[in-house]
């Protein structure tokens, strides 16, 4: 069984006055493993095969310097640094490529970070429940049984997580149904 992180405790310290000299705080950082717990450490991949990935996935704008300053502001978490083929190395589990795609898809379209750190929980929480292929397939399967029995096509259908009290996440997942080709 794979060994787990800590879990993660943030705490906020708005005067530290009180705090006895000898006092000392530890303030854990988040990582990847709070967002993807289930996901397996020993198969994290490097930082090197990261960049790599994302490039090879389209995003080849990422650096190293980029994600540690999403890192450093909060926009992403960081990584869990292990001893890793002879060096202890900074490891991200694979399911991250799909959230830091998110993150230069929604840079490009010109949201700040500010208003991108809280989607990228949305696009992690639908990545950990589900993998993307999947819920498409699950998405257009109900929306051919929606044309069937209403008789209307869908041009897409829409995921969007709120709160328990009604109000609306910056999140939302969106399939669009390309009919062209189609009568």
């Amino acid at each position: 069984m794979p060994k787990k992180p800590a879990e993660t405790r943030f705490i906020t310290v708005r005067d530290s006055a009180h705090l006895a000299s000898s006092e000392s705080v530890s303030v854990s950082k988040e990582t990847w493993w709070s967002w993807f717990p289930n996901e397996r450490i020993e198969e994290g991949i490097t930082l090197d095969e990261f960049l790599d990935e994302l490039a090879g996935a389209g995003i080849p704008q990422v650096t190293a310097d980029r994600l540690a300053s999403w890192q450093k502001i909060g926009v992403i978490p960081f990584p869990i640094r292990r001893w890793h083929n002879g060096a202890t190395r900074a490891l991200f589990p694979r399911r991250a490529i799909s959230v830091i795609a998110e993150l230069a898809l929604l840079q490009g379209v010109g949201y700040s970070l500010q208003e991108i750190g809280p989607r990228l929980r949305g696009a992690a929480a639908l990545t950990y429940y589900t993998d993307h292929h999947e819920l498409q397939d699950k998405l257009t399967n109900m929306a051919g049984r929606h044309q069937e029995l209403t008789g209307r096509r869908m041009a897409s259908v829409e995921i969007r997580f709120t709160d328990a009290n009604g109000r609306e996440d910056a999140h939302s997942y969106v399939v669009r149904f390309d009919h062209s080709g189609s009568d």
